[in-house]
């Protein structure tokens, strides 16, 4: 995996699994993402479901490594949400329509209760006067990285 990773990354990846992991094994779907997304990744739950069942339920810090390559060349996450946005602003202005967002966080992909998006609409404070969202600025609000405590 060098060939993929600088050797402070793996030893990054290393010291991250085996916080979580204990006992040298991913135990589920739901760990393994928990685990990638500490160390800043995005899966999906049907990604961290394919990956973990790739493995045979048993995924070790090597199968681990394995993972988090394939994860990375599927390609930006950022970029991608990006660009979901981009195909509902007809006017290319950079903005979308806060009822048109929460439609799309309601009913597409890993759906969002009407309850959580109020709280991110709340406190990433996005939405103008007009009750427009700039996309971009949405997205980078809700990617920071959750503070390590």
């Amino acid at each position: 995996m060098t060939q993929f990773f600088s050797q402070k990354d793996i030893d990054q990846y290393r010291e991250c699994f085996y916080l979580y992991a204990q006992k040298g094994l991913v135990e589920s779907s739901s760990h393994l993402r928990y685990i990638m997304r500490s160390l800043g990744y995005s899966p999906t739950v049907q990604e961290s479901q394919v990956y973990f069942k790739s493995k045979n339920g048993k995924i070790d810090f090597a199968c681990f490594l394995d993972v988090l390559h394939e994860h990375q060349r599927k390609g930006d996450p950022i970029k991608e949400v990006l660009m979901a946005f981009r195909s509902h602003d007809r006017q290319r202005k950079g903005v979308i329509p806060a009822k048109e967002l929460r439609a799309i966080l309601t009913g597409m992909g890993e759906r969002m209760a009407p309850q959580e998006i109020d709280r991110v609409f709340r406190e990433a404070n996005v939405i103008d006067p007009k009750g427009l969202v700039r996309y971009e600025d949405f997205v980078r609000v809700i990617s920071i990285p959750l503070p390590d405590y």
